[in-house]
């Protein structure tokens, strides 16, 4: 007897859930494809705008450097972020603006608008914090540059199915550093420090620099013009033997390389221990005797000589002409402390830097180079300046035009745009919660112990540092400055602020000096995840970091 049987598929179509995954996969790939080119062209051009606004705000300042007006200044960052917008691979920035009816009465703040909407305003202030300028803007005083831009619309691709549109904003802050702290383009010669005030030198005085001077030993008995040798007064003298040269790195002993530093040629190749740069508080070395040798490389600053670089062919100078100034004759100079009456070739420390302008050339005969102090203030080229400028706007002997950071009137690289935290929550948070837990927790072990080893590393270099050369090889920096260069990344204690991780402290750090070849700086830092555990699970996040660097305390 057959038996029939009715053919039952085992896995029966469900109605509609099919259709209900795909939608639900697509939804989703959607909102990672958005996050894939949207966000990332938005991020693209944002770093495109934040160029542009960078760039300008410099143009601004160093504008305002050469002497213009504020409403020049203004002109200038406009000119650049237009510049920008034209050059190769910025063609989706549309900052083609035009000045708005109000900057005709406008001091402090300069508005400019595209034809789509975009806003670029340019502000000043005498404070970097307050823009534009409270009270009235001072020309006697810093100034500081703030660019803007604001609501620059972008082309909107998958993202746009959310209902969501793309715009960035940029700004950026410039102006005069704080004191400079280092130079690593200076002339070779060194002026005394004679009072508080600038130095002791008076703005607008000329002044026998260097050479046989009214004030170095020699004297200026052979001086043709006698009365101006006596009559003009003397940077000081730095000690028997010298007449205020300096011995520079990478330019020698000889007479050859004073004349190259003082014509302005590049360093040659540094010797070992020679770096280039000069710090406040630092040494440099004398170079004793009166050197006819920088006649040629001094005299080049007037295109009288061949020297480096190669003299401008431009005449306009000498018929009085108006003209752009190229600086050849105004170099900066470190002030040293002459107080220790310093014989024959050694070692000055030196307490600033000061700027002349050279007021004439060398005469073999005379043997003395003069220059005039010429401001309170002046840029210091490769200079470094400290972390912060003074929110006061007074002006400082010294400095450098830089961009400033973190100031509160500034949008930050990732400023929070609309909807995009909330499309991340929605597309990435509910659908792959353990592998998002699993990169960001991944990436901030990798990022927080690069950092830890890169601040052992740097305390161990630091503890074999020697700054003044007056160390035995082999001597060790004190631990305590070692493990602040570890915590803080400077060698006093600094705030919690201050420190390269959070929770991070001294007593995390171990110097190991027991070995006489060696040393050994270690840190074990206690990672604090944001995620107690791996989701759904009770597996731990939270684990310790260690860290250690070697480096080796002798020559051998």
């Amino acid at each position: 007897m057959g038996v029939i049987k009715t053919a039952q598929p085992l896995a029966r179509k469900q109605g509609g859930l099919v259709v209900v995954l795909f939608t639900l996969s697509l939804l989703v790939l959607m909102g990672f494809a958005a996050l894939a080119i949207d966000i990332n062209h938005m991020i693209l051009n944002k770093s495109r705008v934040q160029n542009s606004v960078d760039s300008a705000a410099l143009s601004a300042s160093i504008a305002l450097e050469k002497g213009v007006t504020v409403e020049k200044a203004a002109e200038a960052a406009v000119d650049t972020i237009k510049a920008m917008a034209k050059s190769a691979g910025n063609d989706e920035l549309d900052l083609d603006v035009i000045g708005l009816s109000s900057n005709s009465v406008a001091t402090k703040e300069y508005k400019y608008q595209s034809n789509d909407g975009t806003l670029v305003t340019v502000q000043f202030s005498n404070n970097p914090i307050t823009f534009p300028a409270v009270n009235a803007l001072s020309t006697a005083e810093d100034i500081y540059t703030r660019v803007s831009v604001d609501g620059h619309g972008l082309q909107s691709f998958l993202i746009q199915v959310f209902g969501i549109n793309k715009s960035v904003k940029a700004s950026a802050v410039s102006g005069r550093s704080s004191g400079v702290q280092n130079s690593s383009n200076l002339a070779p010669i060194g002026v005394c420090e004679q009072g508080s005030t600038n130095y002791g030198y008076d703005i607008g005085t000329e002044y026998q620099l260097a050479g046989k001077t009214s004030g170095n030993s020699g004297g200026n008995s052979s001086c043709k013009n006698k009365n101006k040798c006596d009559e003009e007064p003397n940077s000081g003298d730095i000690g028997s033997g010298n007449y205020n040269y300096l011995r520079l790195d990478g330019y020698g002993n000889g007479a050859d390389g004073l004349g190259d530093a003082l014509g302005g040629k590049a360093p040659g190749e540094f010797a070992d221990g020679e770096t280039g740069v000069y710090f406040i508080d630092g040494t440099v070395d004398t170079k004793p005797g009166v050197n006819n040798g920088p006649v040629t490389g001094f005299n080049s600053r007037w295109n009288q000589e061949d020297g480096f670089p190669a003299p401008d062919t431009d005449t306009t100078a000498t018929n009085y002409s108006e003209y752009n100034g190229n600086g050849r004759r105004t170099f900066v100079v470190p002030v040293v402390d002459c107080s220790g009456n310093t014989n024959g070739a050694k070692p000055v420390t030196i307490m600033g830097f000061a700027c002349f302008f050279l007021t004439q050339e060398y005469d073999k005969k005379d043997k003395i180079i003069y220059g005039e102090f010429y401001s309170q203030g002046c840029t210091v080229p490769n200079g470094g300046g400290g972390l912060n400028p003074t929110a006061t706007g007074l002006t400082r002997s010294n400095y450098i035009v830089i961009l400033l950071q973190g100031l509160p009137n500034m949008d930050g690289f990732k400023s929070k745009q609309k909807g995009i935290a909330a499309v991340e929550m929605l597309f990435v948070l509910p659908v792959l919660l353990i592998l998002l837990v699993g990169i960001v927790e991944i990436s901030r072990i990798f990022i927080q112990y690069t950092t830890l080893n890169k601040a052992v590393q740097a305390g161990a270099r630091y503890a074999l540092v020697d700054i003044y050369g007056s160390q035995p090889t082999g001597s060790l920096a004190p631990d305590s400055q070692i493990k602040n260069v570890v915590v803080y990344g400077i060698r006093t204690t600094g705030t919690e602020a201050q420190k390269i991780l959070k929770g991070f402290s001294s007593s995390d750090v171990l110097i190991d000096s027991s070995d006489a070849e060696h040393v050994i700086v270690s840190a074990v830092y206690s990672y604090t995840p944001i995620f107690s555990k791996i989701p759904f699970t009770n597996t731990s996040l939270s684990m310790d970091l260690t860290a250690s660097a070697t480096m080796r305390r002798t020559g051998s």
